[in-house]
């Protein structure tokens, strides 16, 4: 996270306005993690000396982009004035020019000016309007501002260590980023990713702000889901695209606890001395980190009800004691979070809960409606590949089905497990890759056999299993642990649910593996084996959980789909295996009929099918008693019956004349 927002000025001629709003547009990112505050001659108010505003903003910027084009060389106060004024300000050190080449133009007119010798965007000093894609390259000047704005963060850093932000700065702060966030919501595009990517570059801005104003070492924004009894959040990773998802349950751990109480947990150095550090300790440990002193934050609406935590981490020196040079330990403030900062905050209250409630009904909304169009996904895969001809494209009917699931639950991996009664097993087919080629592999588990697979334990106890991050730390780890080493891969979380029927029978297990956080990650490289890739480093919640449950109830009725034709398939080829049966045994001992009965599963009744027409035509089905019938006195005595006379001498022939 930024530690300081490094201002941008913008030099330009108005009729390059359009290329300079595409521009910030492409550094907004920058503006959402709190990295710049981006200024030009637009944002002057009305009744201002913009003279002076301009003067103003040009002597206090840390980067002058000069946006270069023939009209900006035409420009007298773009080229003489600011051009001037931003030179002497780089000489001295105090500032960075920039140039920006936005249109064509006669370089030698940029004789005797600094633009001759600095390094101008893009980097081949190509201009804008001659990319083929006018957005790549000015994707690849945001990516060169970036590294400018790092540097020059770093430096402010080591020389000046950590300054707070005052009270009138956070309100200033978080009112731009309310602003800022409705905004970019207004004009966002249609997509539900680019609206949550939206929100997630919020968080940051917003989590830079509050942890300034503390001097905190690491913040955590914990929003409340009331339905679910749970706090989620969203943690940067390393690089700050990256997001990890954080859910906890309401009364675990501090964030839990203070949740459940509502009111603040202040716990200062040491922390791990601390009778409740247990958790703290498991999660430092896991991001390679240590917490000395804490500060767990309530925050509350007007009806006293819970809206969010806000956990601080770590209480930091303050300026020039500060250095981000020395050791972790000696940058620690031992006298932890005091009750001034608990005063600072209670007055910086008002304006953090308006920020957080519109951040929370905002991204609510997003979320929902991007679950929304997936179940719908869902749902119409469903019922538009309903109905299964054969057998033989169920594999890859049942595949897809899980693929749409997959992306229902955010999950990396999904497997239907279905179940197999009368052979007692589960068996479903798993996408194998060999390098560029993939197959759908066929794999079983036996229920008495294979006891600690957790499927067939599901199975078993029609119990939905939910196991959280890191699965590698519970007592089920053991078999996944082998198989993720044959396989190049790495468990971190997995939800395991029965499917039922309207009996409430087992027909099914869905199993998922690994929630994927959102944002935007590499490919897993099994290389960093065991350790857990960023975007895995979360688990399944309670909502997924009811949520799976209403899909299962859909899969539910696609299985019982494919067993009724599965079991029609079977009758089909058994009356074919009869009539084909009863001619041959017929033809074999030059018989003019030939009947062969089946005995029912009660033993009561013996069925058979017969020609209708005595020639073979279509097939009758008929049922008889083994109680007072010829072939049932077979089945008794287990004894040829064979009459050579007149059979209708024979009293037992009653039935057959009928």
């Amino acid at each position: 996270m930024s530690d300081y927002r490094i201002k941008i000025f913008f030099s330009y001629s108005h009729r390059d306005t359009e290329l300079r709003d595409e521009l910030e547009d492409h550094l907004s990112s920058l503006k959402r993690q709190g990295k710049i505050l981006a200024w030009h001659d637009q944002k002057i108010l009305p009744g201002s000396d913009w003279r002076k505003e301009t003067e103003l903003q040009l002597g206090s910027a840390d980067i002058i982009l000069l946006l270069i084009s023939s009209s900006f060389i035409a420009s007298d106060f773009c080229f003489c004035v600011e051009l001037e004024q931003a030179r002497k300000r780089h000489e001295l050190g105090e500032a960075r020019i920039i140039p920006i080449f936005l249109k064509p133009i006669d370089l030698q007119a940029l004789d005797n000016t600094p633009l001759r010798e600095l390094q101008g965007l893009p980097s081949n000093s190509k201009p804008v309007t001659q990319w083929d894609d006018v957005h790549e390259a000015l994707s690849k000047i945001s990516e060169g501002v970036r590294i400018v704005v790092d540097e020059l963060q770093q430096q402010k850093i080591s020389e000046n260590g950590f300054v707070p932000l005052l009270q009138s700065g956070i309100q200033t702060a978080l009112s731009e980023e309310r602003i800022k966030l409705r905004e970019d919501l207004r004009s966002a595009p249609e997509n539900t990713h680019s609206i949550l990517q939206i929100f997630q570059n919020s968080i940051l801005s917003i989590t830079a702000i509050v942890r300034q104003y503390l001097c905190a070492d690491r913040v955590t924004v914990f929003f409340l889901n009331i339905h679910d009894q749970e706090l989620w959040s969203l943690v940067a990773e390393g690089n700050e695209r990256e997001l990890l998802e954080i859910i906890i349950p309401i009364g675990k751990g501090f964030a839990g606890k203070a949740a459940k109480i509502k009111k603040p947990i202040n716990i200062g150095f040491d922390l791990y001395e601390h009778p409740d550090s247990g958790e703290t300790r498991k999660q430092d440990q896991k991001n390679n980190y240590r917490t000395y002193t804490l500060l767990t934050m309530p925050v509350l609406d007007d009806k006293a009800e819970l809206i969010a935590v806000i956990q601080f981490l770590n209480k930091l020196k303050k300026t020039s004691e500060n250095r981000s040079s020395e050791s972790f330990i000696n940058r620690i403030d031992q006298k932890g979070f005091t009750e001034e900062d608990y005063h600072q905050l209670q007055q910086a209250a008002p304006w953090i809960k308006e920020t957080l409630q519109d951040f929370q009904d905002f991204y609510s909304l997003a979320s929902k409606i991007e679950i929304g169009q997936k179940r719908l996904n869902f749902t119409r895969y469903i019922s538009e590949n309903k109905l299964i001809s054969s057998s033989e494209n169920v594999d890859e009917f049942l595949w897809n089905l899980m693929d749409a699931t997959r992306q229902v639950t955010r999950a990396d991996r999904c497997t239907l497990w279905l179940l197999n009664q009368e052979e007692q097993k589960l068996w479903t087919h798993i996408l194998v890759k060999n390098g560029l080629e993939e197959h759908l592999e066929y794999r079983e588990l036996i229920l008495k056999k294979h006891v600690s697979a957790i499927a067939v334990q599901v199975a078993n106890s029609k119990q939905t299993r939910n196991i959280e991050y890191d699965f590698y730390d519970s007592s089920d780890a053991v078999v996944a642990i082998e198989l993720d080493k044959k396989n190049n891969y790495r468990t971190c979380s997995l939800l395991c649910m029965p499917v039922l029927d309207e009996q409430n029978s087992v027909i099914g297990v869905t199993q998922l593996v690994n929630k994927t956080c959102t944002g935007s990650f590499s490919e897993y490289n099994h290389q960093t084996y065991p350790m857990a890739p960023a975007q895995w480093r979360t688990h399944f919640s309670k909502a997924d959980e009811r949520r799976m449950r209403e899909l299962n109830e859909q899969i539910a009725n696609v299985i019982e789909s494919f067993n009724y034709l599965s079991k029609i398939e079977k009758d089909e080829n058994l009356l074919n295996a009869l009539a084909w049966l009863t001619k041959v045994s017929a033809d074999c001992l030059s018989a003019d009929r030939a009947t062969i009965f089946l005995l029912n599963e009660d033993r009561t009744h013996l069925w058979s099918l017969i020609a209708d027409d005595g020639q073979g035509g279509s097939l009758e089905e008929i049922e008889v008693p083994v109680d007072g019938s010829l072939a049932g006195e077979v089945v008794r005595t287990k004894k040829i019956l064979k009459i050579d006379s007149d059979f209708y001498q024979d009293s037992r022939s009653i039935t057959s004349q009928k």
